[in-house]
């Protein structure tokens, strides 16, 4: 799938915290990190702000719909690719509200939602 991200590319990450555990997505078909846990995360598309990714990257990944209203902005980053050496900026929400079932919505690329802590 080709996505009209911004150049360079920039992430938005989500914290879904019940309690004590916090949701993570398992990577799967995919061009990055098969096969390990991250966050619903994903890549900001071209004009979108971190927030709106977070919010439509929440919805694609683990089927839950958040307001804007309902994050609260907790790190920006730089982080550093493993082979290119670039450092890829990110922001990382935490969501205020509660919500309800998370599940896969995207199965071609996450097999499963776990929770942990």
């Amino acid at each position: 799938m080709k996505y009209d991200i911004a150049t360079p590319y920039t992430a938005s990450y989500i914290i879904l915290r019940r309690g004590n555990k916090v949701a993570f997505v398992l990577r799967s078909h995919t061009t990055w990190m098969n096969g390990f846990y991250s966050l619903p995360s994903g890549k900001v598309e071209k004009n979108e702000t971190y927030t709106a990714a977070a919010i439509r990257e929440t919805f694609e990944e683990v089927g839950v719909r958040v307001q804007r209203s309902d994050l609260e902005h907790v790190l920006t980053m730089h982080r550093h690719t493993d082979s290119k050496g670039q450092t890829i900026p990110g922001s990382i929400s935490i969501l205020k509200s509660r919500y309800g079932t998370v599940s896969p919505t995207m199965p071609s690329q996450t097999s499963t939602v776990h929770s942990t802590g």
